[in-house]
């Protein structure tokens, strides 16, 4: 149920919004008001038709159709950009770059067809049909077209396994034919085979081959340092007497260290010595100095 209906820019309506009410509405007008151009609207929101810009009107701006229902709110609209929007209480989408064709959202939302308008020089609904088209009508209300649509798939989907049928049996049959020619493929497979052990065979010699060459290079690696070791054994008793050479003359420098150090050792106790005999005697002279000749408390007569 549309509960109403807003028309900007389209043909005669510069800015329209109409309420129904639940049921019936009746729009009613003098000619030429525009009572044509408001179907004309709903079925543009419908089927997006027609295309172009013939509906727009001259007073500029975008051409906007808004259609609220209680399930939500579907806007159409026609300028800069071309879009529709559908806004539900789950959630809002835009619609773009659509072409012809109305957004299956739009359409599940709606629910309206074909047989939902009615133009006024229309013939009465279904009167002037054929039995057979009355009867097409209703089978498609009571969705029986689906039937027949679906026994025509599988009937299309039949004849065409058919053919792919006939079309395999043509191509076994051209591949035996071709198999044929191949028929000393066997003979050649057992050569191959051998063919195969002999190449493993060269493969194997082959690496044996390049086994040999790199040990024959370690053996002369190996001798070439040998005649460097007989060269550096013949030098070792050389070596061996300079490395003990080297180990008596360290330990001597340590000792002549440790001598050294003992030596100045000496020379500091000396003089902390001298420096003790010289304090002795300028303390002994302070005595001499300072002590009275009798003592002030037995007032017997002090040695010095």
């Amino acid at each position: 149920m549309i509960k109403s209906l807003k028309i900007q820019n389209f043909q005669s309506h510069g800015k329209t919004e109409l309420n129904f009410d639940p049921g019936v509405n009746v729009i009613v007008g003098s000619s030429d008001s525009g009572k044509t151009a408001i179907i004309r609207a709903m079925r543009w929101v419908c089927w997006n038709r027609p295309s172009g810009d013939a509906i727009r009107s001259n007073w500029g701006g975008d051409t906007l159709v808004e259609i609220k229902m209680p399930e939500g709110d579907i806007v159409r609209s026609k300028g800069k950009a071309d879009y529709y929007q559908l806004y539900r209480a789950s959630e809002a989408l835009d619609f773009k770059a659509f072409g012809t064709n109305v957004p299956q959202e739009i359409i599940t939302l709606l629910n309206i067809n074909e047989i939902n308008f009615q133009s006024q020089l229309d013939t009465p609904f279904l009167l002037s049909e054929t039995p057979g088209a009355v009867a097409a009508h209703f089978n498609k209300v009571a969705r029986l077209d689906m039937i027949d649509v679906g026994l025509q798939n599988v009937q299309r989907e039949i004849r065409a396994l058919e053919q792919r049928v006939e079309f395999g049996k043509e191509a076994i049959e051209g591949t035996k034919a071709s198999l044929a020619k191949f028929e000393y493929l066997d003979k050649f497979e057992a050569e191959v085979e051998v063919l195969e052990s002999t190449e493993k065979e060269l493969i194997a010699l082959v690496n044996g081959r390049r086994r040999l060459i790199k040990l024959v290079e370690d053996i002369k690696r190996v001798e070439e340092m040998q005649e460097e070791f007989v060269v550096i054994t013949a030098v070792e008793p050389i070596v061996t007497t300079i490395l003990v050479n080297y180990s008596q003359k360290r330990m001597l420098q340590e000792e002549y260290s440790t001598l050294e150090h003992l030596v100045d050792s000496m020379g500091s106790i000396e003089q902390r010595q001298l420096r003790s005999q010289e304090n002795a005697v300028e303390l002994e002279e302070q005595y001499h100095r300072d002590m009275p000749d009798v003592c002030p408390l037995c007032g017997n007569k002090i040695k010095k």
